[in-house]
């Protein structure tokens, strides 16, 4: 029975990282979309494949590798984005 609560115990302490995580996501997320509001324009290219790339420059160093960490990998619509 212990063996069982402690696995509860490790997959509440992982549901809470990844609540974390995604919290951090949706607030980058929003910084990202302020961000590019407002930016000059030609700072997303959109290529023939169906894809763009986004420039977003950030005041901080460690803000700009926490948000390239969060979203490297991540799928969206079913397309994962990469840095």
């Amino acid at each position: 029975m212990k063996k069982v609560e402690l696995e509860k115990e490790k997959q509440d302490d992982t549901l809470d990282d990844l609540s974390s995580v995604l919290g951090d996501l949706k607030g980058m997320s929003s910084d990202m979309g302020s961000e590019l509001d407002r930016t000059a324009a030609g700072t997303i290219q959109h290529f023939a494949n169906n894809t763009c790339s986004v420039y977003i420059t950030y005041s901080k160093e460690d803000e700009a590798v926490r948000s390239i960490q969060a979203v490297h990998g991540f799928v969206l619509e079913g397309r994962p984005l990469r840095y």
